[in-house]
């Protein structure tokens, strides 16, 4: 389970994901609640928040 939390990079592009969003996404994950629906999570990612 542990293996699906690394994050892969290769060179060259960019990631998607910018490493403050990836972060805030490993920290909502470790909680207890975690996301409770995938409109959380986008959210997340769009507007940061």
């Amino acid at each position: 389970m542990s293996k699906m939390l690394d994050i892969y990079t290769t060179s060259g592009r960019p990631p998607a994901i910018p490493p403050y969003i990836q972060q805030a996404l490993i920290n909502e994950l470790k909680e207890k609640e975690g996301f409770s629906s995938y409109k959380e999570i986008r959210s997340l990612v769009i507007y940061g928040s």
